[in-house]
Order: C-alpha cells, then structure tokens, then sequence
C-alpha cells in the first residue's frame, strides 16, 4: 500500500506468512500462550495498538494439528499476527512523527521477537 494523504500507518508483524511460517507461529503461540498473552496484554501494548493483534483473516475452526477446544483456539485460526495503527495527516505532518513511528517500532519488537523465534530454528 502507498504512503499518501489518508493513508499512512505504522505496525509490524506477520502479514501474510508461507504456511510453513504459519504453522511455526502457530506452535509457537500455543506451546508459550502465557508468554504470548503477557506480551500482548501488557499496558503500553494495549496503549500503543488499541485495535490490539491484527491478521488477514481467520480459518473457520482451527487446523488438525490443534485441539477445537484449545484456550489459545482464537489466535490458531488466524492468518497473520500483526499491528498496524493509521497515522493521520496531522501526525505525519508533526515535527513528532518519527518519534512516534520509533516509539510504535520499539512496542512492536517484543512481537516480532516472539514470532521470529518460531521459525529461527529447522
């Protein structure tokens, strides 16, 4: 998507993995759901992405490997792990831009950590 008037944003994540990168995150998030849950319910993550974890979509019921049941059953079904908040016109404008946009990447770390550790390793 182009940066223009009315459509700036700012996020990080997984936006649209390979289903192997899918899967791996998938596992990640199950296996260390408390670990996931603390990172995304944490106050200046709730302040910073208040539209919270974004994907592209969600699977009707989660996969095979996971059990329907499962606690963690809402974030298996999804096809992306994402933030992405819109910036407006004014806040790109701001002399505090890029400050933001820093502030918004470094909130976003701990995210993109957790998922890139799912799938360091084959």
């Amino acid at each position: 998507m182009p940066i223009g008037p009315d459509n700036c944003f700012v996020g990080g994540g997984v936006y649209n993995p390979q289903p192997e990168q899918l899967k791996k995150n998938r596992q990640e998030i199950d296996y260390c759901f408390e670990e996931w849950k603390a990172l995304i319910n944490t106050e200046i993550f709730k302040k910073t992405f208040p539209c919270g974890i974004q994907n592209l979509g969600v699977l009707g019921r989660v996969t095979k490997e996971f059990e329907r049941a499962n606690p963690v059953a809402e974030f298996l079904k999804m096809k992306g792990f994402y933030t992405s908040e819109k910036l407006s016109n004014k806040e790109m404008q701001s002399k505090d831009t890029f400050a933001k946009i820093i502030t918004h990447f470094k909130h976003t770390k701990p995210l993109i950590d957790f998922l890139n550790r799912a799938i360091e390793h084959d």
